[in-house]
């Protein structure tokens, strides 16, 4: 679940813009001032600790030291930080991007992106966590917090990152066994309702988060804050990100998912496959 909760952070700091292209010191610019640098420099063991931990919850016993060293190396690898640049040079107009970095040169800005990086933190998500009652029953906040999750669509990319990473476990899994085709497509179909069906908890979750994240702001400055993430540029910088976010994670989960059936088909030997 770590692994989500720092997807989810990540995904509360983006939004954005069109004609004539950036330049590349004002994308280079953007991606420091916005934090983006910082959240996309994901700790591999941490990433590899949080997948694995899923792995156990799946029921399916730890195949061993070389199936836990397999997963490290992989999310080791893992490295958004080009491609996201390329995309949003790519995607972002050079007006676009201005209007973007007078936000983030901004004082309030400034405080935001600081606040999110902190949240960030593995410490940050179990203090989260520790106090989500007392987050749940602070409504003005919530309200806030929804009006975030409904701008950043908060709660579709939670499920949409929980699923990812459940799929590549189960098809591993059931790839190893050798499940058909069909019998594999009926159960992921079932993972994907299963967890469709909790999209409340998933929405108190992404709300709790940004009422955390946000706690040191004035309704005013949180308020200013969503006003920003309305503008059109915002919403632009935003699907860019996560767009790319979650593509790219589909596909590295993918495969993942894949590594893991090759990996547990070995381990188990011709004679037992």
């Amino acid at each position: 679940m770590r692994w989500v909760q720092t997807v989810a952070v990540v995904i509360l700091a983006f939004a954005t813009v069109l004609p004539k292209q950036a330049c590349a010191d004002d994308i280079d610019d953007l991606i420091e001032l916005s934090g983006l640098t910082v959240q996309l420099t994901t700790d591999g063991d941490e990433a590899a600790a949080a997948f694995l931990e899923e792995f156990e919850a799946s029921g399916t016993p730890m195949p061993g030291r070389e199936f836990v060293d397999m997963v490290r190396e992989f999310f080791r690898g893992i490295d958004y930080a080009p491609l996201m640049k390329t995309v949003l040079a790519e995607g972002l107009s050079r007006r676009q991007t201005r209007r973007l970095l007078r936000w983030y040169r901004s004082d309030l800005g400034r405080r935001i992106t600081a606040l999110e990086v902190s949240a960030a933190q593995p410490e940050e998500m179990e203090r989260m966590m520790a106090q989500l009652d007392s987050l749940l029953e602070d409504e003005d906040r919530l309200a806030r917090a929804a009006k975030l999750d409904e701008l950043l669509s908060l709660t579709d990319s939670l499920l949409s990152t929980t699923l990812t990473s459940q799929v590549a476990i189960v098809t591993g899994i059931l790839r190893s066994s050798g499940v058909d085709e069909t019998t594999l497509e009926s159960t992921l179909k079932q993972i994907e309702a299963a967890t469709l069906a909790e999209r409340e908890q998933f929405e108190q979750l992404s709300q709790a988060l940004g009422s955390y994240t946000y706690r040191a702001l004035s309704d005013t400055e949180f308020d200013r804050y969503l006003e920003f993430l309305a503008r059109p540029e915002a919403q632009r910088f935003y699907d860019l990100i996560m767009g790319t976010l979650e593509r790219q994670s589909m596909s590295d989960m993918g495969r993942l998912g894949d590594r893991i059936g090759a990996f547990l088909i070995d381990a188990r030997g011709p004679s037992q496959t």
